[in-house]
């Protein structure tokens, strides 16, 4: 399965952040869908924040584990 290969190195009650690890499968920019469903899954409803594999942090916008759009990370 082509997937994206990242990392969760924070767990808030408002928000996961999660580093892409660039491994050379799909990047978390290009798997936001399956990415936000997971983190859904696993963390409920919170804030969904990465880093990509350029460094930036963006946060995966979402409505209930759906996948919306991208943003800016403002913390």
């Amino acid at each position: 399965m082509n997937r994206s290969d990242y990392e969760v190195v924070e767990v808030t009650p408002t928000m996961v952040k999660i580093v892409d690890l660039d491994r050379g499968n799909k990047s978390v920019t290009n798997d936001a869908e399956n990415v936000t469903r997971e983190l859904f899954s696993a963390h409920g409803n919170k804030r969904f924040i990465y880093r990509d594999s350029e460094g930036y942090w963006d946060e995966l916008l979402h409505t209930n584990g759906r996948f919306i759009r991208f943003s800016p990370y403002i913390p």
